[in-house]
């Protein structure tokens, strides 16, 4: 599949991405909220963080761990992310690992 990125170029995805409905919330380890899940896929997810300071802080994460909580439905989810790039305060992270 080729999109456009969000700098313009053809952006090759192994999976295509889908637009998260309800308010799903990116939480790290201690519970601080992080942004909204805007996006996820097969392969990864997008997070629009809350401030450019946390996007930056995020980008030099080699991994980390994120929960991703389903305000709606009262679900979370920890997932292990490798961010893979930034754009202002728009991440793309890939799954490493899922658990529920």
């Amino acid at each position: 599949m080729s999109t456009q990125g969000p700098g313009g170029s053809a952006d090759r995805r192994n999976y295509e991405r889908f637009k998260i409905g309800e308010d799903a919330r990116a939480l790290d380890a201690s519970g601080r909220d992080l942004g909204l899940v805007s996006h996820a896929g097969g392969g990864g997810m997008r997070i629009e963080a809350n401030t450019l300071a946390i996007a930056q802080e995020l980008e030099t994460a080699k991994e980390l761990t994120i929960q991703v909580f389903e305000p709606q439905s009262n679900i979370t989810h920890k997932v292990e992310v490798s961010v893979r790039y930034r754009h202002g305060k728009i991440l793309g992270a890939q799954f490493l690992s899922i658990t529920e």
